[in-house]
């Protein structure tokens, strides 16, 4: 598997492929490294791929279901040159906190917009007896990551068309 290794400070690398390790058995007895570090490739000339039976099969497979030319993928230039990237496989929400929130007009508004908060609008106060409870939550994700899919794995539903439709969601 790869992992990203940090980035000191004001260190400028030419190539994201300087700031990927990929690990050992070694490695991996370590405990240095969680789930949380492990990056998937993002196909392109500038990445490194897992070294295990997956690596360039699977990959160049994907590109190729598409019809497109895996050497021309991989080449600094031509029609699908693309440098490539890392993404996490699996990440966790960070300051995430919640709140309970009773209240009455189902139309209501429980949320301050950008807006809203630059206009110093002050947020909804829980009524004592509302007859609807939601659950607001709040947290950040990092760049490239998608709170619909963390929403998606936290409440265990599906967020395909279909799904949506069999519940009537669309």
């Amino acid at each position: 598997d790869l992992v990203l290794l940090p980035q000191s400070d004001g260190e400028h690398r030419t190539s994201k492929n300087s700031r990927v390790k990929v690990l050992n058995e070694s490695d991996v007895a370590s405990g240095k490294w969680t789930i949380h570090d492990v990056v998937m490739p993002q196909p392109g000339y500038d990445v490194k791929y897992p070294q295990h039976n997956i690596g360039n099969a699977v990959y160049k497979a994907f590109v190729e279901a598409d019809s497109l030319s895996w050497n021309a993928l991989c080449k600094k230039k031509g029609d699908y040159a693309l440098p490539g990237g890392y993404r996490a496989i699996l990440v966790l929400p960070t300051n995430m906190s919640y709140k309970w929130i009773t209240y009455s007009d189902e139309n209501e508004e429980l949320s301050l917009t950008d807006y809203d908060k630059l206009q110093n609008f002050s947020e909804k106060k829980s009524e004592e007896h509302g007859a609807f409870t939601a659950l607001q939550l709040t947290f950040r994700l990092p760049q490239s990551s998608y709170a619909t899919m963390f929403m998606r794995e936290l409440l265990k539903t599906e967020t395909d068309l279909a799904s949506l439709k069999e519940a009537k969601l669309t």
